[in-house]
C-alpha cells in the first residue's frame, strides 16, 4: 500500500471515529418555522401582484428582495421560477410510436 493511500485511509478513519461526536442532526424547528413564514410571505406578495413583477408596490418589492437574500437578481430569478415553474415529473420524454 502506498504511503499516500495509507495517509488518506488513516485520515478517513480518524474522521469517522471523531466525527460521530458532532452536533445532532435534529431539525432546527425555529429555522423551519421562520423559513415557512418567509415562504408564505413570498407567496402572498406574488399572489397580490398577480404574477406581474412590475406591478409590485415599492414596499412589497423591497420585502420580496429582502426575503430573496437582499439580491435583486436572485429575487427576479425566484419570481420567474414561481411564474414559470418547471414541469413536474422531470424531463418530458416522447412516447414510443403506437401506430403499428
Amino acid at each position: 500500500m502506498s504511503s499516500r493511500r495509507f495517509v488518506v485511509l488513516f485520515g478517513l478513519m480518524i474522521a469517522a471515529i471523531f466525527g460521530c461526536n458532532g452536533p445532532s442532526n435534529e431539525l432546527d424547528t425555529k429555522h423551519l418555522e421562520s423559513a415557512t413564514q418567509d415562504a408564505y410571505k413570498i407567496r402572498e406578495i406574488f399572489d397580490k401582484a398577480k404574477g406581474d413583477y412590475s406591478a409590485l408596490s415599492p414596499e412589497d418589492k423591497a420585502e420580496f428582495v429582502r426575503l430573496a437574500g437582499d439580491d435583486e437578481a436572485a429575487a427576479t430569478r425566484r419570481w420567474e421560477y414561481m411564474k414559470n415553474p418547471p414541469p413536474r415529473g422531470g424531463i418530458i420524454v416522447s412516447q414510443p410510436d403506437s401506430k403499428k
